[in-house]
This record gives structure tokens, sequence and C-alpha cells, in this order.
């Protein structure tokens, strides 16, 4: 039995529940148990139905048999009244509403909440399609009874066969009633036409050989219509039963449908049942550290100071986590910048490496080019320093004959003086005034007798500090 074909009795009360915060009326929060179990009628059973809350429950709802199926047991369970208003926050991952005077529980596991959630839906979605198969399977039971079928059919057309000759047999009894009228009035007229005497009863039986007629049509009138009928009915039953066939059908899809449904029903259920086991262990283990953490931190901290320290301390989490992305965010930036930096670096290298190398080159060039130069100006000095040395040589050569011609003069001068003193003592000699002309005269012709200084001419080759080798006197360096 569906929701949508239960006649929405018990829905004004749980939706008064669901408007006052989860509070059904005060007729079913005592003990619903007795009440219903008093509602139900002598004579039948009461059957027990499980508190669908989300989370699961452990009470169980007596249910009569008339009206609405019960879903929840509207008990307070850890605090929590089971009420429609309350399974719907609870389904759409809110938080109960709780009665007054209770205590709240702890904060949100939304581990637990996404469990229960699976949970719930699993069970709800693989109990409509157990009660929706259910009634698929009853319906395609009758309809997938061939003895049952061809029973009915069998049924449907003795009936409309009986019909038939029913009206048939009242054809065939008007059509000889009306041929036993004919063949009164026939003996009818003839004895009116033997005896005038029996004219008026002729015409008394002519009335009731036309009257016989008259019924006999009307008869046979009433049977064809009768006819008629019959044989509409067979063609509204013929058609009835093609489409008792085609909802045979189309019921045969649903329930395929519906099987492969419930197995990825089962198979979800299977994968959230073992999805659930690894949570719930993982959930204990947590549960456990959990405990461990606020066992240790409940030794040092009291409640309000607690919370104020762990909101303290996500709140720190949270500023030292966005403080470390926006640091990431600028090394990513700065890596960013770095490395267009190292790429226009390496290309700035790169261009320099090429003029280096161009740079290299002309030095190189340039250090050939200034080797030969160097080269031709050894060569060059080389032969101007043989030079000066030949002059050096040839002055040399010419001062020491010079110097010899003036050992020879002296030498002649002073055996020609020595012979002249022993003459002229008594004369006062004039030495000085003597040898001074002739001393001038060896002067100048030393002069005129002394090589010229070799002196290199300048040309295109020429250093510019070669005009300077020579003294200003003309004497090598």
């Amino acid at each position: 039995m569906t929701e949508e074909s239960i006649p929405p009795q018990t829905g004004t009360d749980e939706a008064a529940g669901a408007e006052t915060g989860g509070e059904p009326p005060s007729a079913t929060v005592g003990a619903p148990t007795a009440v219903l179990s008093a509602a139900a009628p002598a004579g039948r059973g009461v059957e027990l139905e499980e508190c669908q809350f989300p989370g699961g429950c452990p009470n169980a709802i007596a249910y009569a048999g008339t009206g609405r199926r019960p879903k929840y047991c509207y008990q307070v369970v850890g605090g929590v009244m089971h009420d429609r208003g309350n399974a719907k926050r609870v389904l759409d991952g809110g938080a109960p509403a709780r009665r007054r005077g209770e205590p709240d529980d702890p904060a949100p596991r939304p581990v637990t909440r996404a469990q229960q959630t699976v949970q719930a839906q699993v069970t709800g979605l693989v109990s409509r399609l157990e009660e929706a198969s259910g009634e698929l399977r009853d319906a395609l039971g009758n309809l997938a009874d061939p003895d049952a079928v061809a029973a009915e059919i069998a049924a449907a057309r003795r009936a409309a066969r009986a019909e038939i000759d029913q009206a048939q047999a009242g054809t065939d009894e008007a059509q000889a009633r009306a041929r036993t009228a004919e063949a009164d009035a026939a003996a009818a007229r003839r004895s009116a036409a033997a005896s005038d005497e029996d004219a008026e009863t002729a015409g008394q039986a002519r009335q009731l050989a036309e009257d016989a007629q008259a019924r006999a049509e009307t008869e046979r009138d009433d049977l064809a219509g009768q006819l008629s009928a019959v044989r509409a009915e067979l063609e509204t039953t013929q058609h009835a039963l093609d489409e008792v066939r085609t909802e045979r059908a189309r019921l045969q899809r649903d329930l395929d449908t519906t099987q492969t449904e419930l197995a990825s029903a089962a198979q979800a259920r299977d994968a959230a049942g073992a999805e659930r086991d690894r949570l719930h262990g993982e959930l204990t283990e947590l549960t456990r550290t959990l405990e461990q953490v606020q066992a240790d931190r409940d030794t040092a901290l009291s409640g309000g100071e607690r919370l104020r320290i762990e909101r303290d301390t996500a709140r720190a989490e949270t500023a030292a986590a966005r403080r470390d992305t926006e640091r990431l965010r600028a090394e990513r930036d700065q890596a960013l910048t770095d490395r267009d930096t190292r790429a226009g670096e390496r290309d700035t290298a790169r261009e320099q490496a090429a003029d280096a190398r161009t740079q290299l080159a002309v030095a190189e060039a340039t250090v050939t080019a200034l080797r030969d130069q160097l080269d031709r100006d050894l060569d060059r000095e080389r032969a101007y320093g043989q030079q000066r040395l030949d002059d050096a040589d040839t002055r040399h050569h010419a001062r020491e004959q010079e110097l010899r011609d003036e050992l020879a003069q002296l030498r002649a001068q002073l055996s020609g003086s020595g012979t002249s003193q022993d003459t002229s003592e008594g004369e006062s000699p004039e030495p000085a005034g003597d040898a001074g002309p002739a001393r001038g005269g060896r002067d100048r012709r030393r002069a005129t007798n002394a090589p010229r200084p070799a002196r290199r001419r300048r040309g295109a080759d020429s250093a510019p500090g070669d005009a300077q080798t020579a003294d200003p006197e003309g004497k090598p360096p």
C-alpha cells in the first residue's frame, strides 16, 4: 500500500506537529502505542511498525490496520522528538528541534550525519521498491495466470453465446408464430370465401393474424437489438481483453524495471553498508582520538575557555592558512617573475656572448695585425740599431784615428819644444798665445772631420717616438 493510495486521515496531526516545532497533539504524545491499541477493533490483529526516524529508533508503533500507516513514534529519544518535522530537518542536514529543558547535543558530526542520511535514504528507497514490487507482483500474478484469463474469456464467450442463442430462439419462435398467424389468416380467408356467414369470423381472424404478425415483428426487432447489444458487449469484452493484455505487458515491463531498480538499490545498500562500516571504523578511530584530545584538553581548560580557545585556534589556523596561501601565491608570482627575469637574463647573456664572440674575433684579428706590425717594427728597429752600431763604430774609428793624429802632433810638438828650449831660455815664451791658434785649429778640424750622426727617416711605418731616440747633440743614447 503506497502513501498516494492511503486516505490522509492522520496527515493533519502530523502537519500540526510539524507546525508546532515537532510537538504532536497531546492525545498522541503520552503513549501512542496504547492509544492505537485501544482504537483497534476487536477480532483484528495489530501489526507493529518500526519508527522510520533517520538514524534509527528502538520504539515500535502499533498499527490497527485502518488509515495511514504511522511512520514516527512521537516519542522523545535522546532529547529529540521523533516526528515529521525533526525527520525532515535531519534529512536536510540540519539539527533537530529539542524539547525545552533538554541538554543540547555536542556539535554536529558531518560523518555521522552523512551516514545517517545515506542509511535513511537507502532504507526508504528499498522499502518503497519492495512495496511497489509486491503490488506489481500481485497484479502480475493475477494477469500471468493463463487458466484464470482463459476461464474468464471462455465465460464471457459462453455468456455471449447463450445470449445470442436465446435471441436466436426468440427470433425463431416469433417467426414460427408469424407463420402460424399467416396460416390462420389464409385459412380464415379461405373460410370467408367459402362462406359469407363466416365473414365476421374471418375479419376477426384476419385481425388476430395481423396482430400476431405485428407482435412477431416487434419481437424480431427486439431480438435483433438484443443481438446487436450482445455483439457490442462482445466487442467491448474483446477490447477490454486486449487492454488487459497490454496492461499485463506494461506491468511486466514495470516489474522488470522495478526488479532492476531493486537490484541496483540492493547494490547501493550493500555499497552504502560497506561505506557505512568504513566510515564507522574511521568514526570510531576519530572518536577515540577526539576523546583522548578532549580528555587532555579538558584536564587543563574549562568549558567556556575551551570553546574560546578552540575558536581562537580555529581563527588563528585560518589566518595562518590564509597567510600561507598568500605567501605561496606571492612565492609563485615571485618564481614566475624570477623565471621571466632569468629568461631575459639568459637572452641578454646569449646576446652578450654573441657580442663577446664578435669582439673576440675582432680582437684576434687586431692582435694578429698588431703581431704582424710588431714583427715589422722589430725588424725595422733591429735594422736601425744595426745601422746605429755601424755609425758608432765608424765614429769610434774616426775618433781613434783623430786621437792618434793629435797624439802624434803632440809628440811632434813636444819634441820640437824640447829642442827649442835650450836655445831660447832667456826669452819669455808665450805658449798660450802660440798654442791657442793651433788648439783652435785642431778643434775646428775635429769638428769638421767628425762624422754626422745617423738619422732615421720618418715614414708611414715609423713610431711617434722614433725621432727622439737620439740626444740633441746627435749622439746615440
